[in-house]
C-alpha cells in the first residue's frame, strides 16, 4: 500500500523523504471506506479485506518515520501513533529514533500498547562507532536509553540488530573492529538485559 506518493530522496532540490497525507491515512484507519481513496495506490479490491482485519502495518520498513529533522516540522509520525490508537490498529514499527521514548509518543501509544511491537534498529553497542556508521541518527547510547524506557513502560519491544557485523567481516570492516572492539556479543548482553527480543538481521 503506498498513501501519498514514492520516496522523494533524488529530489536534489528537496532530498528528503516525501511527507505522507495524513488525512487519508486517518480515512484509511479509522473509516475503510467503501471506494479507494485517490491518494492510495494499489488494489483496493486486495486491500481493504485486510485493513477490515486488521493486518498489522509496517511502519518504517523503508523510511524512517520518526526521523527527527522531518518529524520536528511534521509531526506526522506523531500522528501516525495517535490515528494507530485511536482505531485499536496492530503495527510494527521499526525505528533508529529516540523519540519514539519521549512523553508525547508515550502518551499517543500508551492505550494502544498491546498492539504495537517497537523495534530500535542498533548496530553496535558503541558510540565512536554508531556515529560512524549512522551519522545523523541517534546514537546507539540514546537508543538503548529509548528501549530502557518503552520496556519500563510495559511496550512489546525488541532490538533490532540490523546489520549483524560478525566479530570478524568481510574485510570491509575488520581493521575498524580490532581498532575498537567491534563485538556482538556486548550489544546482545545488553538487550538481553532489557527483557528485549532480539531480531538480527544481516541486511
Amino acid at each position: 500500500m503506498i498513501v501519498g506518493g514514492w520516496n522523494n530522496s533524488r529530489n536534489l532540490d528537496h532530498p528528503f523523504p516525501r511527507v505522507v497525507n495524513i488525512e487519508c491515512l486517518r480515512q484509511l484507519l479509522l473509516k475503510i471506506p467503501e471506494r479507494r481513496p485517490e491518494c492510495v495506490y494499489g488494489s483496493w479490491r486486495q486491500l481493504r479485506p485486510l485493513l477490515l482485519n486488521k493486518l498489522p502495518l509496517r511502519v518504517g520498513a523503508v523510511t524512517d518515520c520518526f526521523q527527527r529533522y522531518m518529524e520536528s516540522r511534521t509531526h506526522t509520525g506523531l500522528e501516525l501513533l495517535k490515528i494507530l490508537t485511536k482505531a485499536k490498529y496492530p503495527a510494527q514499527i521499526v525505528t533508529k529514533s529516540d523519540l519514539i521514548a519521549h512523553d508525547e509518543y508515550l502518551d499517543a501509544m500508551r492505550e494502544n500498547k498491546n498492539n504495537l511491537l517497537i523495534q530500535l534498529s542498533i548496530t553496535t553497542a558503541y558510540d565512536n562507532i554508531s556515529s560512524h556508521l549512522e551519522p545523523g541518527a541517534p546514537l546507539s547510547s540514546k537508543r538503548i536509553q529509548a528501549l530502557t524506557r518503552l520496556v519500563q513502560e510495559g511496550f512489546f519491544t525488541a532490538a533490532r540488530i540490523n546489520p549483524l557485523f560478525p566479530v570478524y567481516p568481510d574485510g570491509t570492516l575488520t581493521n575498524l573492529a580490532q581498532k575498537s572492539n567491534l563485538h556482538g556479543v556486548a550489544l546482545l548482553k545488553r538487550a538481553r538485559n532489557l527483557g528485549c527480543l532480539l531480531y538480527l538481521s544481516s541486511t
